[in-house]
């Protein structure tokens, strides 16, 4: 019996044998570093980032039209990120919670972020994206964004994305990591805006 236990761990774990069944260290950490600059170049797209516009900041009535009358799963998804930075409000002011400082990690364009700000006095946006995250910023900055909404196969027209004007614009701001590096290179970038009473909005992405 231990024999056969040496003999399967030597082919599983040796450099003679490299179809093992697990990975070293390095190797997981190169591959890991191989799906992030995969999905980094992926969000990178000018299709991509027009999706998430639409899906963040509309206008409804022009992106989703087709689901205004729905009344059911699908009338809940529409505003979706809106209605995450919605639910984080709602939960603190139920909750007590202290409202000073708050994060957005995987804000996207940043709609949730922005909602947010509503609440807390300052919040941070973070997404893996560059592009998301200057558009994020562009926003914050303009309050608006001209963009192409795809309306039909390759027919698309132009729409405007706004941030509502009672959103106090000077609570945001965003930067470009990955959350992985929040603990690592970006960790004393974000330790100004961040303290042991802040809340942490979390989006979850299943590929």
């Amino acid at each position: 019996m231990l024999s056969d236990i040496a003999w399967l761990t030597e082919r599983c774990a040796t450099h003679r044998h490299p179809s093992r069944f697990t990975l070293t260290m390095a190797e997981e950490r190169a591959k890991s570093a191989q799906i992030v600059e995969a999905t980094k170049a992926s969000y990178e797209t000018d299709a991509l980032l027009a999706q998430y516009i639409s899906l963040h900041f509309g206008p409804v009535e022009a992106a989703f039209s087709e689901f205004l009358q729905e009344t059911g799963l699908l009338s809940h998804a529409l505003d979706f990120p809106k209605k995450c930075g919605d639910l984080v409000n709602d939960w603190a002011a139920k909750a007590s919670v202290h409202r000073g400082r708050a994060l957005d990690l995987g804000c996207a364009v940043g709609r949730s972020t922005f909602e947010m700000a509503r609440q807390f006095q300052e919040v941070v946006g973070i997404d893996l994206s560059q592009r998301f995250i200057d558009t994020a910023e562009h926003m914050r900055t303009q309050r608006c964004i001209q963009y192409e909404l795809k309306v039909e196969g390759d027919i698309a027209e132009p729409a405007v994305a706004r941030v509502d004007a009672a959103i106090d614009t000077s609570r945001l701001a965003f930067m470009q990591a990955s959350t992985p590096l929040l603990l690592t290179a970006h960790a004393p970038a974000l330790k100004p805006h961040l303290h042991r009473r802040s809340t942490v909005k979390v989006t979850v992405t299943i590929w």
